[in-house]
């Protein structure tokens, strides 16, 4: 663990922006718990993802004639501007490569490295009482690339934004938090999150809801279990002029649809150095991957 006390207001903040820019990952800001003021927490992640199997537009699984892999390496941090108020910066880089069972002029082989959509966000803690409840909104740049003859792309090729609200309880302990552990035993939290995503340049706009559960079982050590829904308006017309070869690999194409169920554990060594992972599976789907993604990572924390 690294325990920074510092003498200097808003010092931790500039470490904070140092470490986006040295140190490559990810995390999720999830429920309505913020970071107390001047507190930084950091995670990087690795999620790996093999499919040749996709969910077309009708919902059903189809085979295609992809294998393709699709990787993630992210880097998350947040940072307590206030007790109430958290910032949060999100920066994934994709490694991806698939291979065909035969190649054309059109359709061949490929991989392709690069960034996905870098996203800055913040969280607003305004009901602070037994049950809490929190505001938020994260903003996507429109930073990715493109390898149109083997249909991979490593982000959503368009601007977005998704305003939330999310409402939680912890039960058992007032100072539980999903990302910070405290020790001792029989904590658990529940918390539901609404959301939409609204995107630029033609892609439609949907509607997201997450609802978690977690349990702590013995100090330091917790499990999760996560149900995602995400549901498209189909108010958008990108896939119009979207290049066929997307088709094949779903890779951030439009009107993109699923419920998944996730589940997740971490362990902390110290207050300040932990390791995570999870996996997620789709129950169904639209325009996406069918095979499960598998995550693992490490977090830091210091005040």
């Amino acid at each position: 663990m690294i325990l920074l006390k510092k003498e200097i207001s808003g010092f931790n903040f500039i470490i904070f922006l140092c470490s986006v820019f040295i140190v490559p990952s990810l995390s999720f800001a999830e429920g309505p718990w913020t970071l107390s003021k001047d507190k930084t927490y950091m995670q990087f992640t690795g999620s790996f993802n093999t499919f040749n199997t996709i969910f077309n537009a009708d919902g059903e699984s189809v085979k295609v004639k992809f294998k393709t892999h699709d990787n993630t390496f992210q880097y998350y941090t947040e940072y307590g501007l206030t007790n109430k108020a958290t910032l949060k910066i999100v920066l994934p880089f994709k490694v991806q490569d698939n291979a065909v069972n035969y190649s054309t002029n059109d359709q061949r082989s490929g991989n392709l490295d690069g960034l996905s959509n870098l996203s800055i966000g913040g969280k607003y803690l305004f009901w602070d009482k037994e049950i809490k409840i929190a505001g938020g909104l994260d903003v996507f740049a429109r930073t990715y690339s493109v390898n149109q003859l083997s249909g991979l792309r490593t982000g959503y090729a368009g601007y977005s934004m998704v305003p939330y609200i999310t409402i939680g309880k912890r039960f058992n302990s007032s100072k539980l938090q999903p990302q910070f552990f405290d020790g001792g035993s029989d904590k658990s939290y529940v918390f539901m999150e609404l959301g939409a995503g609204i995107k630029s340049h033609k892609y439609s706009n949907d509607l997201r809801v997450k609802l978690e559960g977690g349990y702590t079982p013995i100090a330091r050590l917790w499990f999760a279990g996560v149900v995602d829904l995400k549901v498209s308006f189909k108010n958008g017309s990108f896939e119009e002029t979207d290049p066929i070869n997307y088709s094949s690999t779903s890779l951030y194409v439009n009107n993109q649809e699923y419920v998944s169920l996730g589940l997740k554990t971490s362990y902390a060594f110290t207050e300040g150095f932990g390791i995570n992972g999870g996996i997620v599976g789709l129950l169904g789907g639209r325009n996406i991957a069918t095979s499960p993604s598998v995550s693992a990572g490490i977090f830091l924390k210091w005040e």
